[in-house]
């Protein structure tokens, strides 16, 4: 037996289904690539759970109950990449009776969906089958809003501002599938030397160079970039690494001008950003325009903004804000806090700077003499203020997207 049923998109939609048998049958039938599931969470809201709990997911997830309130199936650290088209899990339930069963997925970003089915009586190894259909399905950014620019009259609040969400983690190209997705976390930073794993996964880019820009940075479009003869002219005067994601939401790259608002011309700016380690990673937080505190609620240290840091000798500066768990983390990002880590900076197959500098590209190339060449421009950041520098274009750097809130 089996249940079909439409989705919207919409966050927290549920999705009311039923079955006979041990084996649940769940295809996600998506229209876009790159949905990325992290775990699912089963329970029974009206009894503890028992046995022994299977996810079939191209290897198993397996995880065994004793008078449990719930049990999460971990999909391992990097998810579960649904491909464009139908994908299929399949979780075996121990037999027995459930009065009302629920099944909550998570994404990689912490976005929700919850399938809720009643009664079930499970007794034999047939399959039960739903199907969830939809276009519109996905996972969602960061909670956080961040105005990037004012009203015209320069004045916050007004029905000009631009505002936007950060994605849920810096930007990656994967070399043999050649997907580009985001990482699962905030704090990822991607491998520290070449020979890590950067020549198979990308996560630092090169400026693009005419239609080289379009083609993903490897070593070759490098030496491309640095060969002799080839001018710096040939810099185009933006480039944003937004539509290279197959994603229903248009992803941006943010303009040198959105850089310098959010570090600089916000209300209370330096209010809004601090020094932070995040689960051993060091970086920079970016508070969204509308923040509560939820360290405070549970009587833990308060944020301890860049107006107020003590602590700003070295590396001292990231012992202002600790969040040494993913738990603590998640509290702050369920608040809107954005987390910028130090990513470093590669050229050639030479990573440098490496949990040390904070280097982000922005999409805008300026003129440094009138009539001349373009150079790009950046983020800045290690142990004092962040900046907007110009850069050479010789050197690669991470990439943080957004997406416009209308």
């Amino acid at each position: 037996m089996y249940a079909k049923q439409t989705i919207t998109g919409a966050e927290g939609e549920i999705v009311n289904f039923s079955c006979l048998g041990a084996m649940l049958q769940i295809v996600f039938n998506t229209t876009v690539p790159n949905i990325v599931l992290k775990s699912i969470e089963i329970k029974d809201e009206t009894k503890p759970l028992s046995g022994k709990f299977t996810v079939d997911n191209e290897g198993k997830a397996v995880i065994s109950a004793d008078n449990a309130a719930a049990i999460t199936l971990d999909l391992g650290e990097n998810g579960k990449i649904l491909g464009k088209g139908a994908n299929y899990f399949y979780i075996a339930i121990p037999v027995g009776k459930y009065e009302d069963l629920t099944l909550t997925f998570t994404g990689t970003d912490k976005g929700t969906f919850v399938m809720t089915g009643g009664k079930l009586d499970i007794q034999h190894n047939t399959v039960g089958r739903l199907t969830l259909t939809g276009n519109k399905y996905h996972f969602h950014t960061i909670p956080g809003v961040f105005t990037v620019s004012s009203g015209t009259d320069g004045t916050e609040g007004t029905a000009d501002d631009v505002k936007v969400q950060f994605s849920p983690g810096n930007l990656r190209y994967t070399i043999a599938t050649q997907i580009w997705s985001f990482f699962p976390s905030q704090y990822d930073c991607g491998p520290a030397t070449y020979a890590d794993g950067h020549d198979k996964e990308i996560s630092l880019f090169t400026w693009g160079y005419g239609w080289w820009s379009m083609i993903p940075d490897t070593k070759e479009t490098l030496t491309f970039a640095t060969e002799a003869g080839k001018s710096q002219k040939n810099f185009s005067p933006s480039n944003d690494w937004g539509g290279r994601l197959q994603d229903e939401r248009t992803w941006r790259t943010l303009t040198l001008d959105e850089w310098k608002y959010i570090i600089e011309g916000r209300t209370d700016y330096k209010k809004k950003m601090a020094h932070a380690t995040v689960c051993e990673v060091h970086g920079l937080i970016i508070l969204p325009d509308s923040f509560e505190d939820p360290c405070t609620n549970v009587g833990q240290k308060a944020f301890v903004p860049l107006a107020e840091e003590t602590n700003v000798v070295n590396n001292d500066v990231y012992k202002n804000n600790i969040y040494a768990s993913v738990g603590d983390w998640t509290a702050m990002e369920l608040a809107g806090a954005a987390f910028l880590p130090l990513t470093g900076m590669r050229t050639g197959d030479t990573i440098e700077w490496y949990a040390e500098s904070g280097d982000y590209w922005t999409s805008t190339a300026q003129q440094v003499v009138e009539n001349h060449h373009f150079r790009p421009t950046r983020l800045h950041f290690n142990t004092g203020n962040p900046g907007m520098p110009i850069d050479s274009g010789n050197s690669a750097f991470a990439v943080r997207l957004v997406t416009d809130v209308k």
